[in-house]
């Protein structure tokens, strides 16, 4: 029987449990794919709702990640470990690399950080250009890059090294539609803030969820990522994720264009059009 108003049909909705350890493929520790030998059919007649219902993870997370932590100056790559910095663990974890580096180290390569600006300063005793750098917002470089040479270089931005604020959980094989701030279509099923310190359990569990109608006729495999607002993959450095899909049936509704409010109405033949108003333009 149906266990929510929205679910108009007499089948009961779905709940399906994920815990990313126990995913079929693994393309990532944050972007898992999980099959199912008994999945989810939807009748002709129907169609199916589906949201995010509980969400829960430890924040194992850094504020600079493998794979975004590579800085590049007059050609020669820098590589950061990931791990949780302070800005000032930073600009020092920097000039040790600076004096290890011979071709950097000859020119004075050195980076300092102010505590009132929040700002990174590049200098040397050269001309030098950092030419890309894999944690550029996190050392306020954004949209700066290359700097162009320069023997002076203080970033443009404050440095953000608070840490992820917010996780976004994509599921790409659903046909969920929603928008991302640039307008384009985007499978995003739900945004999380991250409100503990590191170390601590990120929890979802809203009084109220959005669903979303799903345009798949049949779910056998659902794909999971979870990436920050930059669209890149998180890194959870070994921690582990768990989540809810709740999946709801509704009896499909007809496409209805009433044309009274269109300065021109809809042809006879549009399929937008239904049958009880093709028979109104007919009597008339």
């Amino acid at each position: 029987m149906p266990n929510h108003a929205l679910n108009d049909t007499n089948r009961s909705g779905i709940n399906v449990y994920l815990q990313s350890d126990n995913a079929t493929t693994s393309l990532g520790e944050s972007h898992k794919v999980f099959q199912f030998q008994n999945g989810i059919k939807v009748p002709p007649d129907q169609d199916i709702l589906v949201s995010l219902t509980n969400f829960s993870m430890a924040n194992t997370l850094y504020n600079i990640n493998l794979g975004f932590n590579e800085i590049v100056i007059n050609g020669e790559t820098l590589t950061i470990p990931p791990a949780n910095y302070s800005a000032f663990q930073l600009y020092e974890k920097l000039n040790d690399l600076f004096d290890g580096n011979a071709n950097l180290s000859s020119v004075g390569t050195a980076v300092s950080f102010d505590n009132q600006t929040f700002k990174f300063t590049f200098t040397a005793n050269s001309n030098i250009n950092i030419t890309s750098c894999g944690f550029s917002f996190e050392l306020g470089l954004e949209n700066q890059l290359p700097t162009g040479n320069f023997t002076t270089y203080t970033a443009i931005d404050t440095c953000m090294l608070g840490g992820l604020d917010t996780l976004y959980i994509g599921c790409p094989n659903l046909g969920i539609k929603n928008l991302d701030s640039r307008g384009e279509i985007d499978n995003t099923i739900g945004s999380i803030n991250i409100q503990t310190n590191s170390s601590y359990f990120i929890y979802y569990d809203k009084p109220e969820y959005h669903y979303f109608l799903s345009s798949t006729r049949e779910v056998n495999t659902i794909e999971i990522k979870l990436t920050d607002h930059k669209d890149r993959l998180l890194q959870l450095n070994g921690g582990q994720f768990n989540l809810v899909l709740t999946f709801l049936y509704i009896y499909k509704r007809e496409d209805k264009v009433i044309g009274q409010y269109y300065l021109e109405p809809p042809k006879i033949d549009d399929p937008k059009v239904n049958e009880s108003e093709k028979t109104e333009k007919k009597k008339k």
